[in-house]
């Protein structure tokens, strides 16, 4: 998968508070946006591409660990 350089405006202090959390921001926005996709599409977010939010796979990948 080819990834692309982007950038969003979010809050100074939530920012800050993830960064101070050591969570991947990129990682949790592609995740999430992938269930968001899936949701309108009438999909499931449990696909080959994307495990749910709340398993360690995710969880780790969010907060930069393997």
């Amino acid at each position: 998968m080819t990834k692309t350089r982007t950038s969003v405006t979010i809050d100074k202090d939530l920012l800050k508070k993830a960064h101070e959390m050591e969570i991947n921001v990129s990682a949790l926005l592609e995740i999430r946006l992938r269930e968001y996709i899936a949701l309108i599409e009438g999909k499931t977010a449990n696909n080959k591409n994307s495990a749910p939010p709340s398993s360690p796979q995710n969880n780790n990948k969010c907060r930069g660990l393997k």
